[in-house]
């Protein structure tokens, strides 16, 4: 049986079999042998996708192998790319390792740890961004003598507040005022909400309307203006709201670049979404964040003032940003910034999202994380940390890595420097997940994609096919 050989993590799977009938009939007898064999492999290739989305070849395979040919060498493309930058990565990892001096990181703190610092929580409200209504927002209060400073963890789309309360604590711990502002979808798993998120499109749910590019921003905005403002009514409210990092996960990682300074770049959105309709099931098969990033077309086309000088340093995880801002947007952008990002990753992929805005940036503090195996739910799974060792590592790297960007870059103490190394990534790293860690891609030349609008191929849903094609596989 060929899927129960892999290794999918529960939370990135969907459950076809909610959604298919009984039983839907896949015409096995029109697949030729050798075709089937090709599918079998490519799929192979395919770690914790096969259960996120039905892939392109599945229509195809009903209706049309010739068409399967061009699909599935889309995805065999982007996949072999990504596969390459990686080892690319992976070696100038190397290469740096053996220019830094050595450092024996066994007998230095483990940053993934608890720091010294007790912690309350205490629930808040604050102006919403149509300045109108209030909401809630739960912040975590060091016990500090002097204000601390404040990080803002910028939630997806598609996932829970509270997914990402574990990187909340260890960052109150180490004496970071803390709090997660986006949508709470507390009654929707990943997969639910994933789900819906493909198959109805995200003109279908109110948390991906245009105006949210806008008020996600906002509301961070009002959140922090808040917190200033208790800061200095309150003796026990120590805050220091001038000092502030982000944290962006996923459609969170715009919200993180907008307030550090990027701008929606309309231009190149265009050009991107041109062969992309916002408001169906079809996407761009080689990058699914299309179908979100695309829905900012539907915003008034002019300049927008996001930026908050308040924001010192952005950690972006799974980051949607590359049609969005492109290299123009991201020029203005003159604090630090962390990309984290998975190879298989195929909401918000590596090569578009990740790795080509990172080159892009012109600021020199800047930080490339790859997570090889990682998926889009990695770091901010609902499942258990401890019954994934992918997941836990992964949460391990995120708050080791966390700890040292933001004591670095916002605090200023520079003895967490040696911590932001290939070195220490070599040093944390595991398997099944390797991590690894640089500043620059002077060494990567596997980086040749060509434009969004060149290699656009539709794609339409078809849920009972699937699962059927699945068993078909299976059997």
């Amino acid at each position: 049986m060929f899927f129960q050989s892999r290794q999918f993590q529960p939370s990135e799977q969907i459950n076809a079999s909610k959604w298919a009938p009984s039983k839907v009939t896949f015409p096995s007898e029109s697949i030729p042998n050798h075709w089937l064999s090709r599918l079998k492999e490519n799929t192979k290739k395919l770690p914790n996708l096969i259960h996120v989305l039905p892939l392109v070849f599945l229509k195809s395979a009903i209706y049309s192998f010739k068409k399967t040919a061009s699909d599935l060498a889309t995805i065999d493309n982007l996949i072999h790319q990504t596969n390459e930058v990686f080892n690319d990565i992976a070696k100038q990892s190397t290469k740096n390792i053996a220019t830094q001096e050595a450092i024996d990181f066994s007998k230095l703190a483990d940053l993934s740890k608890p720091g010294k610092f007790t912690w309350r929580k205490e629930k808040i409200l604050f102006q919403e961004a149509n300045c109108v209504n209030k909401t809630t927002a739960e912040v975590y209060l060091p016990q500090v003598s002097h204000p601390a400073p404040v990080i803002v963890i910028s939630p997806g789309l598609i996932a829970r507040e509270n997914h990402l309360e574990y990187l909340a604590k260890i960052l109150v711990s180490h004496g970071f005022v803390v709090t997660i502002a986006g949508s709470n979808n507390s009654n929707n798993s990943n997969s639910e909400l994933l789900w819906s998120y493909i198959t109805n499109g995200v003109a279908s749910d109110n948390k991906a309307e245009p105006q949210e590019f806008i008020n996600r921003v906002l509301r961070i905005k009002h959140l922090l203006d808040e917190l200033q403002r208790r800061s200095q009514s309150d003796p026990n409210f120590k805050v220091n709201a001038q000092q502030v990092g982000i944290v962006g996960v996923s459609f969170g990682g715009y919200t993180a670049l907008a307030l550090a300074g990027g701008t929606i770049n309309f231009d190149k959105l265009q050009n991107d979404c041109k062969n992309v309709k916002s408001n169906s099931v079809n996407s761009s098969l080689s990058n699914l964040s299309l179908l979100l990033q695309c829905r900012a077309l539907d915003l008034p086309q002019q300049e927008y003032e996001l930026h908050d000088e308040r924001v010192k340093a952005v950690m972006l995880i799974n980051p949607v940003n590359g049609s969005l801002f492109g290299e123009e947007g991201l020029s203005n952008i003159r604090i630090p910034v962390m990309y984290i990002s998975s190879s298989d990753d195929i909401l918000a992929p590596a090569l578009t999202e990740q790795i080509l805005p990172f080159k892009s940036l012109k600021n020199k503090q800047k930080y490339l994380v790859t997570l090889r195996g990682g998926t889009h739910f990695s770091i901010s799974s609902e499942t258990n940390s401890t019954s994934n060792p992918a997941i836990s590592l992964a949460r391990r790297y995120t708050k080791a890595l966390g700890v040292a960007f933001f004591q670095t870059h916002v605090v200023e103490a520079k003895e967490y420097q040696p911590f932001l190394s290939s070195a220490y990534a070599k040093f944390i790293s595991q398997e099944p997940l390797q991590v690894h860690l640089v500043h620059s891609l002077e060494d990567t030349n596997q980086i040749k994609l060509v434009s969004f609008s060149e290699t656009q191929h539709k794609i339409k849903w078809f849920l009972p096919a699937y699962k059927n094609f699945l068993d078909y596989l299976n059997g």
